[in-house]
């Protein structure tokens, strides 16, 4: 283990992978090679030689800073940093195979949720900050969580996924304007353009080539969504499985619940911070 530290300090070639060295040390039982192997294994994952996968991963994890004052858990916050070297890298491997791997790290360690956000989809970020939420139960979870709360809201930082900027600007202290920083922009071009971006054309409709079928869905001025099956010429309830192709359906299904799930949270939010300038007298 010592070798490999050395080997990544060396493959780095910048002052912070000192740090990452250290990270490995310290983390050695769980970072063993016959370790990872077992969690790939476990997985059915695709192998990768572990000093690959180190150095998709050390990079991030070793950023990881202890939280201090759970009591203002609700607040904190760290300044994580990209690292494209090890994005590269992990760009490289199996992404399911490596998710899985530190979803395994995480349930021993706070640091690995680092990497795991910076790679995670869409669907993975929702259900950790689902994960959030339940940890606030000080009754249930207590400090050990809270503290893995403030953790995993430094970690969302790094994510590209709407799910994450959604989190981010909500609550009692948005950190969307950090956020935005970080990828070298502000927060009013991100809630004009990514967060709002649902790929609706300019009547507010998008369509869906189910492969045999199509289907539009508008969107109402009071934010709800219609379906109108374009082969019947009428609304229905859900996205028609009959002629269609199931992966599009599938597809299909999935990204009319994102917009249900999302397009009101996104306009509340922007409406949310539309009204606090008013009444700061900004523009």
């Amino acid at each position: 283990m010592e070798a490999m530290a050395e080997l990544l300090l060396e493959c780095g070639k910048a002052a912070h992978f000192k740090r990452g060295t250290n990270f490995v040390l310290d983390h050695a039982d769980a970072l063993d090679p016959a370790v990872i192997q077992k969690l790939y294994d476990a997985a059915e994952a695709t192998k990768a030689p572990a000093f690959v996968v180190l150095c998709a991963i050390v990079p991030y994890a070793s950023q990881y800073e202890r939280p201090a004052g759970i009591g203002w858990y609700e607040f904190h916050y760290i300044q994580v940093k990209n690292v494209k070297a090890a994005d590269e890298t992990a760009a490289l491997l199996d992404q399911e195979s490596l998710l899985a791997l530190l979803e395994a790290l995480a349930q021993n360690h706070a640091s690995w949720y680092i990497p795991y956000c910076r790679c995670a989809d869409g669907k993975r970020i929702a259900s950790l900050v689902s994960q959030m939420r339940a940890w606030a139960s000080w009754y249930i979870y207590g400090a050990t969580d809270r503290s893995n709360i403030m953790t995993v809201r430094d970690a969302l930082m790094l994510s590209d996924t709407r799910e994450a900027m959604l989190y981010l600007g909500q609550g009692k202290r948005s950190f969307l304007e950090e956020y935005a920083k970080l990828q070298g922009t502000n927060a009013d071009p991100l809630r004009d353009t990514v967060l709002a971006d649902f790929g609706l054309d300019e009547n507010g409709k998008k369509v869906y080539d189910l492969g045999g079928n199509t289907v539009t869905v508008p969107l109402a001025q009071d934010l709800t969504l219609g379906i109108y099956d374009e082969n019947v010429q009428k609304a229905v309830k859900s996205v028609p499985k009959k002629g269609a192709d199931e992966a599009k359906c599938t597809a299909a299904k999935a990204d009319v619940a994102e917009l249900k799930k999302n397009i009101k949270k996104v306009v509340k939010a922007r409406y949310a911070q539309l009204f606090e300038r008013f009444l700061d007298s900004k523009t």
